[in-house]
């Protein structure tokens, strides 16, 4: 697919040009083709060199790419986007001189390519040494000196990693938007998974200079995957499938303090009862630490450990409050930054009636008793609400076993990883609280970006990390109360996040990379989902092939991405029993768990592209290695009264 970028010369006043340029094949020189350039879409070379192979007939690999004026090899992408911009300025100038806005009329220095596809051939060209003038590149004191106000001078790179998955139309063209209309934009990646969102794709990585723009990283800020090894059998899980798929059932009713429709589960008394005690208990986290014990790895393993009770708890205030800030303590998450950008209990309780309503479900009088309870601190009473929730959409919590192993050594050694165990992967984010940071935003800055320095900036990237540290948190508790259901175990492998803005030096270039449904390659092992009724995949970012990791942003796909719209997933679903039923029921035999009926429409496998196609897009860029794939057993979606 193409690598493209936007014309940098290009203003609300200056539509894009078409170009006519020159290519020839460097054993036939003098029999010259044509092909038409979009001045607003810069092709990459990998897809300039496509589109002349074409045209010219070649039967073999281009070799090399000459500038057929100067006879000077096309060696880099930089080299070729300025070549392409000094002529598109050469032209506007012309055509403003002579008030001719017509695309005959052209500057008399050209663009001239030659393909060469014999690596003993030299250049057999004509070097022109009467040339008009053309624009000079700017020197890297002129581009150090620019202001970060001043418009970027080189046009951005888009690479588009897909050669054989689905592609929508539409999510290009808001990719190649956003590469002509953000100020800074330097490098945008679209992965195999991208696939349109609201106003800027869902599976892409932008990294610009100088500026951040939180709606590049979306709604969910924080939104990721987590990795957990239990210590339950996978022979057992596929012999006990319709055992564990009933104690799994109403897994998120009445979130962390329970309702009357469904005790407080006994790993919850559990981790209640030790936030109260100075005892250390075989637990995911050591609550009983000092208020001065700060874990700086955020990413470091912990275990989830259950014990079975015959008893009933009810929790008073005082017991969850006190739970609440130890646990989101070990997280780092501040909570008085936290009640800055919370949810008011009023947007929540309206929110929720609202979701109630829309699934034409009422609240359950436990649940509308706990709505209407306050806390005198609404960042705890938000985390009441949906810590440990697993949210609408594609969020899941799901039980696998191992499909194969493709790297053993990672796998057994390294990884500490065995094959005959389950493994839970968990997807989820900030639920409404990233939602509520990014309408702040909007609402006093729309979609404009934030000079990185800037009070704004620097106070959107504390909520922003806080809400990061939040949504872990959210994926450690639905880890633990999920195996609790199952009486199991379990160690966390890995923990990473998709949507999120991190600043990142690549030589000489300080640049934040904002991910937006992408995950990193740069921060170790990670797990790419497909649809519930697919295999996942273990995998690594290839660290070692710095060339692909600086094309890819450092980033790759973090699923299969959706091929239909919601609607359109709906309208092909028939509303009756026995195709629920049917939905319920993958084609790999594993189970769903979804009691929202327009949910179970909407994420149905067909709606998602192929998995294995992404994967392999991904192997063919160099982007990711895998280690092993995984089969689902069974997939926890959001019960229908849960706030999205």
């Amino acid at each position: 697919m193409p690598t493209q970028s936007s014309d940098p010369t290009s203003t609300t006043s200056s539509p894009p040009i078409q170009l006519r340029v020159r290519i020839a094949d460097n054993s036939k020189i003098k029999d010259e083709k044509f092909v038409m350039m979009d001045s607003s879409i810069i092709p990459s070379l990998d897809e300039f060199g496509k589109m002349a192979k074409s045209k010219l007939n070649l039967k073999k690999k281009i070799v090399a790419i000459y500038n057929g004026k100067t006879g000077q090899e096309v060696l880099d992408q930089n080299y070729f986007s300025n070549l392409i911009s000094e002529f598109v300025q050469a032209k506007r100038n012309q055509l403003n001189s002579s008030g001719n806005l017509g695309t005959s009329s052209k500057p008399s220095n050209d663009l001239f390519f030659v393909f060469s596809t014999n690596e003993k051939q030299k250049f057999q060209g004509k070097v022109e040494t009467s040339q008009a003038p053309t624009l000079q590149q700017p020197s890297q004191t002129e581009i150090s000196n620019n202001t970060a106000m001043n418009t970027h001078q080189l046009p951005p790179e888009v690479t588009i990693l897909i050669k054989d998955s689905w592609l929508d139309d539409g999510a290009i063209k808001q990719l190649q938007e956003t590469a002509r209309t953000l100020k800074g934009a330097r490098r945008l990646v679209g992965e195999p998974d991208l696939h349109p969102g609201k106003t800027f794709p869902v599976g892409a990585v932008i990294a610009t200079q100088h500026y951040i723009y939180p709606p590049l990283v979306g709604n969910d800020i924080g939104c990721g995957m987590s990795l957990y090894k239990t210590n339950l059998s996978s022979s057992t899980g596929v012999k006990q499938l319709e055992k564990w798929v009933k104690r799994l059932h109403g897994l998120e009713r009445g979130g962390i303090t329970g309702d009357e429709t469904r005790p407080v589960l006994d790993i919850e008394k559990d981790l209640f009862e030790v936030s109260m005690t100075t005892t250390t208990r075989s637990i995911p986290f050591d609550l009983s630490s000092s208020d001065n014990d700060v874990h700086e790895d955020n990413n470091k393993s912990f275990s989830i450990d259950s014990q079975t009770h015959s008893s009933v708890v009810l929790l008073d205030d005082k017991h969850t409050s006190n739970f609440i800030e130890r646990y989101l303590k070990y997280f780092q998450v501040d909570l008085g930054s936290l009640a800055d950008v919370t949810p008011s209990l009023e947007e929540l309780n309206q929110l929720e009636k609202e979701q109630a309503e829309d699934s034409k479900q009422q609240p359950s009088q436990s649940e509308t008793s706990q709505h209407t309870h306050t806390y005198e601190n609404k960042a705890l009473e938000f985390a009441l609400r949906q810590l440990g929730t697993v949210g609408g959409g594609n969020h899941f919590a799901e039980l696998q076993i191992i499909e194969k192993v493709c790297n053993s050594k990672i796998f057994l050694q390294e990884l500490g990883l065995t094959e005959d165990l389950c493994y839970l992967m968990v997807h989820s984010g900030s639920r409404s609280l990233g939602d509520h940071i990014l309408g702040e935003h909007e609402k006093k800055f729309g979609n404009e970006g934030l000079l990185f320095d800037s009070p704004d900036a620097q106070y959107y990237l504390k909520h922003h990390d806080n809400a990061c540290r939040w949504a872990q948190a959210n994926r450690g508790l639905i880890a633990r109360k999920f195996l609790s259901c199952l009486n199991g175990t379990g160690q966390q492998i890995l923990d990473i996040c998709h949507n999120n803005v991190v600043e990142k030096q690549i030589g000489d270039e300080k640049l934040f990379i904002h991910r937006k449904g992408a995950a990193p390659t740069d921060q170790g092992y990670f797990v790419i989902p497909g649809s519930r009724g697919s295999f996942s995949y273990l995998v690594r970012g290839r660290e070692e092939d710095v060339t692909s990791q600086i094309r890819c942003n450092f980033s790759a796909a973090h699923g299969a991405g959706r091929k239909w719209k919601r609607s359109k997933s709906v309208g092909m679903s028939s509303n009756t029993k026995e195709n629920i039923q049917s939905f319920t029921t993958t084609e790999l035999g594993s189970k769903v768990i979804c009691e929202d009926k327009t949910l179970l429409f909407e994420e149905q496998p067909a709606a998602y592209k192929d998995i294995d196609t992404v994967i392999s897009d991904l192997e063919h860029f160099g982007v990711i290695e895998v280690i092993a794939i995984l089969r689902p057993l069974i997939t926890y979606k959001m019960r229908s009264c849960c706030y999205e």
